[in-house]
């Protein structure tokens, strides 16, 4: 008997390093991989397609770039219209997986015109918070998303709270609303085999939230900071390094080095924002600290795995570093129990059990 084939569709220019890894644990990080490596193959078949990233990546790349800037200008969430055209196979595949909302719409887009006649599934990772702040035209770009939405076999999310808001704001029917539990590879994030943190504090991402103003205001002029990112970070004189297109190897050592990282996000109620670096930070057994969301306290629980400090507030943070810094035993240990979190709730094979479950439904 045939196996049903789901075929992930991904946009990551970061996985062409990790893809060639996939059969080799520990080798390269799988978290974006979002359990593709963890189904049962006794039940079902695995495929890709990862999609260039980048306006000029491909002629239909070109052609279809100035449709997707309308939808981020409007929306501030992508839609790269050109993935059935970079991969026919899209057309005609019986079950898709798109991870994140802009390859999700693309997808969804297109089914409703007929050019992909299969089922769609999508994370939805940014719409909700996206619609609540963001949208242009909020009461256009509602419907033309809802009309999306509407169109998948099941919606995917990454924190509990996020289920009613897509369901309110873009008329999905509840029923098809799935709780989605992000992944952290414990394979590849793992702790130093002995015990070096050193006095830098560590923060990291590109996330659209990340609030790097905050966590420079807070900051004496005596401490020592490193931010992993590409975007623009204003140093205001302080011993802030900003650096960027490091491996991941070079990551993970930063992570098991540091004194604590810190992930600081604008101030948000649905979107999981920061999560990856969450995860890979406490997998490190890294002390951790966060800005306060209801995702977050779906995670993680205050002086048990992590500490919380008021989105946006760098008064708030600065409390909550002089905090740290007075417990130094109790924050090695609190990372320590975040590993064990991470390991014991947000592994790869229950987010693709999950996916499996609500196909087969």
């Amino acid at each position: 008997m045939n196996k049903p084939r789901i075929r992930f569709v991904y946009r990551f220019n970061y996985l062409t390093e990790v893809l060639p890894h996939l059969r080799e644990p520990g080798r390269a990080p799988m978290d974006f991989l979002y359990g593709m490596n963890a189904v049962d193959e006794r039940r079902f078949e695995t495929s890709y397609v990862n999609a260039p990233q980048g306006p000029r990546a491909d002629a239909w790349r070109r052609f279809f770039y100035p449709f997707e800037w309308l939808i981020t200008w409007f929306s501030r969430l992508g839609c790269p219209f050109e993935l059935p055209f970079l991969f026919p196979q899209l057309k005609t595949d019986e079950i898709l997986f798109g991870v994140n909302d802009a390859i999700g719409f693309a997808l969804l887009f297109w089914k409703r015109l007929g050019v992909i006649k299969g089922r769609v599934y999508l994370i939805a990772q940014g719409a909700h918070e996206r619609c609540r702040k963001h949208f242009r035209v909020s009461w256009l770009t509602r419907r033309f998303i809802g009309w999306l939405l509407r169109a998948a076999d099941g919606v995917f999310v990454l924190a509990q709270c996020a289920r009613l808001p897509i369901a309110d704001y873009f008329g999905v029917d509840q029923s098809r609303i799935h709780y989605f539990p992000f992944v952290g590879d414990g394979d590849f994030w793992t702790p130093a085999p002995t015990e070096a943190r050193e006095d830098f504090l560590m923060s990291i991402g590109n996330d659209f939230n990340r609030d790097y103003r905050t966590l420079v205001n807070a900051l004496r002029a005596d401490e020592h900071a490193v931010i992993i990112t590409a975007k623009p970070v204003a140093t205001e004189g302080k011993q802030v390094e900003v650096k960027n297109g490091l491996s991941n190897e070079a990551v993970r050592d930063h992570f098991r080095r540091a004194a604590a990282v810190i992930i600081p996000s604008e101030h948000v109620v649905f979107e999981s924002a920061g999560y990856s670096s969450a995860f890979q930070a406490a997998l490190t057994g890294a002390p951790l600290i966060v800005s306060d969301s209801p995702p977050m306290r779906e995670v993680f629980t205050e002086w048990e795995q992590a500490l919380f400090y008021e989105a946006e507030n760098a008064v708030a943070l600065r409390r909550v570093l002089d905090r740290a810094a007075a417990h130094p035993d109790e924050m090695h240990a609190m990372g320590m129990r975040a590993r064990e979190r991470m390991l014991a709730l947000h592994r790869a094979r229950p987010d693709a059990r999950t996916l499996e479950n609500v196909i087969s439904r």
